[in-house]
C-alpha cells in the first residue's frame, strides 16, 4: 500500500475542515483554536504534515513551537520543538501509520539541529517510549494525566 506525506497547506479548506472535525472529536479543540495553531503568522506551527492513502487523508501531526499545554503551564515554554495534534483514522490505526508522521516530524526537527524533541500526551506513551521517548513528568491538563517526553535527537 502506497502512502504518501505532505505538508499541510492551511489555506486548504478541505484538508483544514477535515482535521477540524478529527481534531475536535479527539481532544475538544475548536476550529479557532485550531486555526491559531496552523496558522504559520501565529508563530505556533512549525510545520504540519498529512498523510493520504490514495488521495484520502488519513492521519496527520506536526512540530511546533507551542502547544496547548504553554497555556496553562507557561515553564514548558522553555522546551522545544513539540510534537503535537498526531492523529490517525480509526480504520487505519495500529498499521504503523503514526510512526510515519513521527519520522517525518523527527526529520524536520533533525533538520532545524533541533538537539531534542518534546510531547505530552495522554494515551499513546508506549508508542512514543518504542520510538525512544522517555517521562520527565505528569501534569494534571483538562482534567486528564498528561504525560511530558522527550527525546535525544543529536548523539553527543
Amino acid at each position: 500500500m502506497a502512502f504518501v506525506v505532505d505538508i499541510f497547506d492551511h489555506e486548504n479548506k478541505d484538508h483544514f475542515e477535515i482535521l477540524s472535525s478529527w481534531y475536535l472529536k479527539e481532544w475538544g479543540i475548536s476550529r479557532e483554536r485550531l486555526n491559531l495553531f496552523m496558522a504559520k503568522e501565529h508563530g505556533r506551527v512549525i510545520e504540519h504534515y498529512m498523510l493520504f492513502q490514495n488521495e484520502e487523508l488519513i492521519a496527520a501531526g506536526g512540530l511546533f513551537k507551542k502547544v496547548g499545554i504553554h497555556d496553562f503551564y507557561p515553564d514548558y515554554a522553555k522546551y522545544g520543538p513539540w510534537v503535537g495534534l498526531v492523529y490517525v483514522e480509526p480504520f487505519w490505526r495500529n498499521q504503523g501509520l503514526a510512526s510515519k508522521i513521527m519520522d517525518r516530524i523527527e526529520l524536520k526537527a533533525k533538520e532545524r539541529n533541533d538537539e531534542n524533541i518534546f510531547l505530552h500526551t495522554n494515551s499513546a506513551v508506549k508508542l512514543y517510549e518504542r520510538r525512544g521517548y522517555v517521562k520527565h513528568s505528569v501534569i494534571d491538563y483538562h482534567k486528564q494525566d498528561y504525560h511530558i517526553m522527550s527525546k535525544k535527537l543529536i548523539s553527543e
